[in-house]
């Protein structure tokens, strides 16, 4: 049985406190704009916790379960309705039904609910059940058809990725630290050289290694993105992290944030068990996980989020030990 010994759940992270990041918005206001909207209609309003961006909240509506997502900024809502238009088939993703302006501060999207529930708040014999079935879902993911796309790296609610090349796209994580212009992370926040520099040089030494593969990757998936009814993977949301580029970069993912050894090397030997196994599997997935914590890092600083920014420099200290 999977993890059997473990008594982590493998989708569990170092409990944080909310973002201050997050998009805050007061639930009257919400609820006033979904009355207008629907007539009045609608009942069962409740704020849906967890994520860095939107703010989301469940509600019922004409006999239908709804997700009203708010953000200030309207871009990975859209990159949400081109996954669900390009890249549902075989994948479970959730359609965006109303995309709009809440007011004029605030942008909105609508989508029905997906069944179950959130993969970090199942129980451990749920887990167990659908761990495999996660993986096979990103085995989909990878293989999803972007030949009518371009570029590498992220991409926007038209699918054109960001970069000439997916090594271009790991480099560039160096992007906010040090910008070509004007002051960096360095000048404007608590990011540290003698923390970064060590970590970036040895992703820079692993990047010849990294393959330019050109695959569909969701860039933030599992933990609370991916829905479960206790024996299927039922809903894949979030796509504004979407890139395209190494599928590695999703097994890295996966295995920087578990707290569970024993779910790392599970993901780790699902993929280096492929028919056709990754060339340099060891160092591209390491390589990844390097852009992950630095690319975090980095999140964390310019978003004033000490408490996390700590927490994920004892990982990336883990990361550079191992």
């Amino acid at each position: 049985m999977i993890f059997a010994r473990s008594r982590r759940h493998p989708f569990s992270m170092t409990a944080t406190p909310e973002s201050t990041h997050k998009t805050r918005i007061e639930e009257m206001h919400v609820s006033g704009f979904l009355e207008k909207r629907f007539g009045g209609a609608i009942s069962s309003l409740t704020f849906i916790e967890g994520g860095e961006g939107s703010q989301a909240f469940s509600f019922e509506t004409g006999g239908k379960d709804l997700i009203l997502r708010v953000n200030t900024e309207s871009w990975s809502f859209g990159k949400d309705s081109y996954a669900h238009t390009h890249f549902s088939a075989g994948v479970p993703i959730p359609e965006i039904i109303e995309m709009g302006q809440l007011d004029e501060k605030y942008h909105y999207a609508i989508s029905e609910r997906a069944a179950g529930r959130r993969l970090d708040t199942l129980r451990p014999e749920e887990y167990r059940v659908v761990v495999p079935k996660l993986l096979r879902v990103l085995d989909a993911i990878h293989v999803a058809d972007v030949s009518a796309t371009s570029g590498y790296g992220q991409w926007d609610g038209k699918g054109v990725g960001e970069m000439g090349s997916w090594r271009e796209y790991l480099k560039s994580v160096n992007r906010w630290a040090e910008p070509a212009h004007g002051p960096g992370l360095f000048e404007t926040s608590f990011l540290e050289r003698d923390v970064w520099e060590p970590a970036y040089a040895e992703l820079l030494r692993l990047i010849p290694y990294c393959s330019e593969e050109r695959a569909l990757v969701h860039g933030d998936f599992g933990f609370d993105n991916a829905f479960s009814d206790g024996k299927d993977i039922t809903a894949v949301i979030d796509w504004g992290s979407g890139k395209y580029g190494d599928p590695l970069y999703d097994a890295a993912w996966l295995c920087f944030w578990t707290q569970s050894p024993e779910f790392r090397e599970f993901v780790k030997d699902h993929f280096a068990k492929k028919e056709n196994k990754p060339p340099h599997f060891e160092e591209r997935l390491r390589c990844c996980e390097l852009y992950i914590a630095l690319n975090s890092l980095s999140f964390y600083a310019y978003s004033n989020q000490r408490g996390k920014y700590e927490r994920n420099k004892e990982r990336l200290w883990e990361l550079m030990q191992g």
